[in-house]
C-alpha cells in the first residue's frame, strides 16, 4: 500500500434480488463488510459512496452495467483513484467486461482491488494470464448455471409462469408457479394509459395518470411500460416465448397504435443541430442522453448540449453541459478519421431493406394470427400456427441483424465523396452509425469527450 490515501469506489452487485429482504438479504451487507474490513486492515484507503447494482447479471455487457460504467467514468474524471469489490465475481462474470474494466483503469492509472484477494493487475504477461483465467472461470460458471436452469425456465414459460421478477403493473401472480392474472385495480389503469397515448396524449399526461393511481414512473419508465408485450398476454424471456401465457389487458390494435407513437424526442431547437435528437451525447455524471439547449452570456445566446438531470428522472450528481460550437467540430473530426478508407456495397443495402420489409410483413401476419386466435388460444392448432409465425419473425430478425453486421450498408455511398460534400442529414446518419455513445466528462476541451465506437466500419487493407 502507498502512504497516500486512495479513494476507492465500493461496487456491490447482486444478480437477482427476488424476494430476499431484511435479514434474508445479506449479500450486499456481506460485500460491504468485506470491503470495509479490507480498508481497515490495509490503511490508506478511503471508501467513497457505495455503488449498488441489484438485479444485474455478471454477464451483462458494459452498456447495461450502469453502476460499473458510472464508477469507471468517475475514476476517469479524476474523482476517485480506483474500484473495489468484495469478491472477484462481483466485478463481472464476463471476460470481455472484465478486460474492458482493466484497460480503462490502466489508461488513467486507476486500481482494482478485490477484498478477499488484494490488488488485481494485468501489467505483466503472468498477471494478465492469471486475471484472464479467473474471469474466464467466473464466466464458465455463469454459463454452466444457465444451461442447468434452462430446461426449468422453458417449462415455466410454457406454462405461463414468469421466470423473472419484473412484472408489468396491471398483473398479479396469485401463487408461486401459477400464471399471471389481471389486477382488478391496476389493470384498468394501465389499459387507460395505453388508450390515452393512442389517442395522442403526451407522455407527461400519461405519466401523471399512472402516478395518480399509484404507478410511479420516470419518463423513461413510462415509455418502457407502454412497450411491454406482457399486457398482450405474452411472456418473453430471451429466446423463450409464450404468446398466449395469460389474459391480455390491452387490445392489440391499441398497443400497435401506441408503438407507432412511441419515440421520445428531445426538445426542438430553432436551428437543427448536428447531434440533436440522435440520443448519442451522454452526461458523464449520470449517463442520461443530453438535449440541445441554449445559454445567454453578455447579451448573446449560443446553443449547447446539456443533461436534463432531474427533469428526465435521473439522479445526477453533476449535470454536464458543453457548447455546441465546441463539441460538434470534435465529433466531425473523429467521424472523418474513422470513416477514411471505409466502404460498403449497394447490394448489401438493398438486402437489408428487403429483409426489413419481410420482417414487418411477418410481424403483421403474426399479430393478425394472435388477434384472430385470442379467444381460442388453448386450441393446439391455433397455438401451433402462432408459434410458427413467431419462429418466422425470429428467424428474419436474426437474418436481418446478420445482414446489418456484415454489410455496413450505410457507408457505401460516402466512401469516395469526402466529408465536406456530404449533406447535413448524411453526416448525421454516418455519426449515428459510427458511435454508440459520445460521453461528456467534467474536464476541459477535447479531453471532455469520450467516444464509444459501434465497430461497424470496414477497414480497407
Amino acid at each position: 500500500m502507498e502512504a497516500s490515501t486512495q479513494r476507492l469506489i465500493p461496487l456491490v452487485r447482486v444478480s437477482r434480488v427476488g424476494d430476499r429482504k431484511g435479514d434474508r438479504f445479506i449479500s450486499p451487507r456481506d460485500q460491504i463488510a468485506r470491503m470495509a474490513k479490507f480498508a481497515t486492515d490495509n490503511g490508506g484507503i478511503e471508501l467513497l459512496e457505495v455503488v449498488e447494482e441489484l438485479d444485474v447479471s455478471g454477464g451483462a455487457e458494459m452498456s447495461k452495467r450502469h453502476g460499473l460504467r458510472g464508477a469507471l467514468e468517475k475514476i476517469e474524471a479524476g474523482r476517485a483513484d480506483g474500484l473495489i469489490v468484495g469478491y472477484f465475481d462481483r466485478l463481472a462474470r464476463s471476460t470481455e467486461t472484465g478486460m474492458e474494466v482493466m484497460r480503462r483503469l490502466a489508461a488513467v492509472r486507476g486500481r482494482l482491488y478485490v477484498a478477499e484477494e488484494g490488488e488485481q493487475k494485468i501489467d505483466t504477461p503472468d498477471a494478465w494470464f492469471v486475471f484472464t483465467i479467473k474471469m474466464a472461470t467466473a464466466e464458465l460458471y455463469r454459463k454452466q448455471a444457465g444451461v442447468k436452469t434452462h430446461a426449468a425456465k422453458a417449462n415455466a414459460i410454457a406454462r405461463g409462469v414468469p421466470t423473472f421478477n419484473n412484472i408489468t403493473p396491471g398483473y398479479v401472480q396469485p401463487a408461486r408457479g401459477k400464471p399471471l392474472e389481471p389486477d382488478p385495480v391496476l389493470a384498468p389503469v394501465v389499459r387507460k394509459a395505453f388508450e390515452m397515448r393512442a389517442d395522442g396524449a403526451s407522455w407527461n399526461t400519461v405519466r401523471a395518470h399512472l402516478r395518480a393511481h399509484g404507478i410511479v414512473r420516470c419518463l423513461r419508465g413510462t415509455v418502457n411500460l407502454l412497450k411491454s408485450r406482457m399486457v398482450l398476454g405474452e411472456l418473453h424471456f430471451g429466446e423463450l416465448v409464450n404468446l398466449a401465457a395469460h389474459e391480455a389487458i390491452v387490445d392489440l390494435e391499441v398497443w400497435n397504435q401506441v408503438q407507432r407513437r412511441q419515440k421520445v424526442r428531445g426538445r426542438y431547437s430553432e436551428k437543427p443541430r448536428l447531434l440533436g435528437r440522435l440520443g448519442l451525447v451522454r452526461c458523464g455524471s449520470c449517463g442520461t442522453a443530453m438535449h440541445v439547449g441554449g445559454q445567454t452570456a453578455r447579451g448573446k445566446s449560443f446553443p449547447d448540449y446539456r443533461c436534463p438531470g432531474r427533469a428526465a428522472g435521473a439522479a445526477c450528481e453533476r449535470s454536464m453541459s458543453i457548447h455546441a460550437g465546441v463539441l460538434e467540430p470534435i465529433v466531425e473530426a473523429e467521424a472523418q478519421t474513422i470513416l477514411e478508407g471505409r466502404r460498403g456495397t449497394h447490394q448489401a443495402e438493398q438486402r437489408v431493406a428487403r429483409l426489413e420489409a419481410d420482417l414487418r410483413a411477418a410481424e403483421a401476419d403474426r399479430d393478425e394470427l394472435i388477434e384472430g386466435f385470442r379467444k381460442v388460444r388453448h386450441v393446439p392448432s391455433a397455438a401451433a400456427q402462432i408459434n410458427e409465425a413467431q419462429l418466422l419473425v425470429e428467424a428474419l430478425m436474426q437474418e436481418l441483424e446478420a445482414a446489418k453486421e456484415a454489410a455496413d450498408p450505410i457507408f457505401y455511398i460516402y466512401a469516395d465523396q469526402g466529408w465536406q460534400k456530404l449533406s447535413f442529414e448524411e453526416k448525421r446518419r454516418l455519426i449515428r452509425a459510427s458511435f454508440v455513445s459520445i460521453t461528456i466528462l467534467p474536464r476541459t476541451a477535447a479531453s471532455r469527450v469520450r467516444f464509444e465506437y459501434s465497430g461497424r466500419q470496414t477497414f480497407l487493407e
